[in-house]
């Protein structure tokens, strides 16, 4: 249950966070939101969740290739 609200709090901060700074300077904002948050959070809580490393693996691959 708290890796459920963890993620939301993350998930709000990182929208908070380019909508402020979007505001002041719209290239960084953009930037902010183009970095990839959200596979890397994906990653970590597969491998909290599961220690599954081949899991892992073919998740990343995958997303690579997206």
């Amino acid at each position: 249950m708290w890796m459920l609200l963890a993620r939301g709090v993350i998930a709000g901060a990182v929208v908070v966070g380019v909508t402020l700074l979007s505001n002041r300077s719209p290239r960084l904002g953009a930037f902010l939101l183009t970095l990839p948050l959200v596979s890397i959070l994906a990653l970590l809580t597969t491998w909290q969740q599961r220690h599954d490393l081949r899991g892992i693996s073919q998740l990343s691959r995958e997303t690579l290739v997206l």
